[in-house]
């Protein structure tokens, strides 16, 4: 029963807020013709989803960060000594900051592709 109840909560509240949107566009968007408007909407789209692009390229990257680091110190425990220990070390490091320059980067292809850059 509860769970009917907040299906019809739910959909009466998607209602009023389509019925604000409606209202709103208008106030909003005076003067825009209806293709420039969709044209807008659809810029705000992309951008979305490219700023959701980077924000799971970095969590991805960020849960990967201990495996790697697992896996370069089984690699070290080996035969690697010296400056190659010193390098292999450094492979986490530079795993972090790749992951994060690409997620940077595609974030901010979203803003410039919405115009905020």
């Amino acid at each position: 029963m509860e769970n009917k109840n907040q299906l019809l909560l739910r959909l009466e509240l998607i209602k009023v807020l389509d019925s604000w949107k409606r209202q709103l566009k208008p106030m909003i968007w005076k003067g825009l013709d209806e293709q420039t408007y969709l044209h807008i909407e659809e810029l705000l789209k992309m951008g979305l989803g490219r700023l959701l692009e980077g924000f799971i390229t970095i969590l991805v990257g960020v849960n990967l960060i201990p495996s790697v680091a697992d896996q370069i110190s089984l690699a070290t425990s080996g035969n690697v000594t010296g400056s190659a220990a010193s390098i292999l070390n450094l492979v986490t490091l530079f795993f972090a900051l790749g992951i994060m320059i690409a997620g940077v980067n595609i974030a901010i292809g979203g803003l410039q592709d919405v115009g905020l850059i």
